[in-house]
């Protein structure tokens, strides 16, 4: 018998194959990790290329969803509003002591399912007409449209006062910014003593038209004649484009009573008189004029006339003094990431319920 010895299993080279050394087996690894990598690295960019496209559109859905959640929280808040004015017990005057004006319930976190929302507004300066300035002062409540000036009716000489001491011109500065604010707003094309017309704006670059039609934005204050930035900055707080002109006495500041006429010493006395013995408008012991008539009487009853007897006189004589209101100012109020409440929408408002502004910032 013959045996054949054992040789083990054939091999590859046995079989006539060359054998892989190690390099060559790192290598091949190697060359599959830097594939890899590379599809890793196509696969980033095609993501990214992905988010960058599709990034703006959540961005525009997060934005639209949160401006639609932001115009119902306003009109929850003008509905507060508009509540409060109609429960006016006054409806003779108004006073910064109204619940319309002051009030922490009524205006303040008003809740809308499970989001919540306040309508307030920053009270300061006014008290450096009575002594030391304080602070300023977050209250809960509406504005009143009628403590401004309304650059729709005002007169000439009311606009040359408020460009003069609001926004710090010079008599030869105002005087015709004043004249272009009526050229501006009247019908006609026809330019008025230091005013401006078509032919002066059509010759700007670039050139536009004159209004010739009332203001419709406070803003478009901006194209007047001689209107600057830092000149409009100065006066935005102080005008309005609604009402029927007069100016509220129980709720104007002391700058806006001396633009319709009245000296700084008689502005002063009104604004302390009406605020009361704490000196601070808004509260409880405010007093308020509850006619025009009674305005008088009251300014001679207390020795408040100040330097011009006859300017106070002369104010009620030309209707630029009322003790009522008719529009309301509400500026809606929302915190933010734990942040101090800032202002996101603001309404004008009748008191019939007309909305004059929306404008959310």
């Amino acid at each position: 018998m013959v045996v054949f010895p054992d040789h083990g299993p054939v091999t590859t080279q046995e079989a006539g194959k060359p054998s892989k050394g190690k390099a060559d087996v790192l290598e091949e690894d190697g060359s599959i990790l830097l594939v890899v990598m590379w599809w890793l690295v196509i696969l980033s960019i095609m993501a990214l290329a992905l988010f960058a496209a599709v990034r703006p559109r959540l961005m525009l859905a997060g934005r639209l969803s949160e401006n639609a959640e932001l115009h119902y929280l306003g009109r929850a808040a003008l509905a507060a509003a508009m509540t409060a004015v109609a429960a006016d017990e006054t409806s003779g005057f108004d006073a910064l002591n109204d619940n319309w004006a002051a009030s922490v319930e009524a205006f303040r976190d008003i809740e809308v399912g499970e989001k919540k929302v306040s309508v307030g507004y920053l009270q300061a300066g006014e008290a450096s007409f009575g002594g030391a300035t304080p602070g300023p002062e977050l209250r809960y409540g509406l504005t009143d449209e009628e403590s401004r000036i309304n650059i729709n009716r005002a007169s000439a000489d009311v606009l040359q006062r408020l460009f003069e001491l609001a926004a710090d011109l010079s008599s030869l500065e105002a005087a015709p910014l004043a004249a272009a604010v009526i050229d501006w707003r009247d019908a006609d094309d026809q330019p008025g003593e230091n005013g401006a017309e078509n032919s002066y704006y059509h010759g700007l670059s670039p050139a536009y038209s004159c209004g010739n039609r009332r203001f419709q934005v406070s803003e478009e204050l901006l194209l007047v004649k001689g209107m600057t930035a830092a000149a409009y900055a100065g006066v935005e707080p102080y005008i309005t484009l609604w009402g029927a002109g007069a100016v509220n006495l129980n709720t104007a500041t002391p700058m806006v009573l001396q633009c319709i006429g009245l000296d700084a010493g008689l502005a002063a006395a009104l604004w302390s008189y009406r605020a009361g013995p704490d000196g601070r408008s808004g509260t409880g012991d405010d007093r308020a004029f509850e006619t025009t008539r009674a305005v008088k009487e009251a300014v001679e009853r207390q020795g408040l006339w100040g330097g011009d007897a006859g300017a106070l006189q002369e104010a009620l004589n030309s209707h630029r003094i009322t003790v009522r209101s008719d529009n309301f100012r509400a500026h809606i109020l929302r915190e933010l990431d734990n942040r101090a409440p800032a202002v996101h929408i603001t309404i004008v408002f009748s008191r019939n319920g007309v909305v004059r502004l929306w404008r959310e910032r």
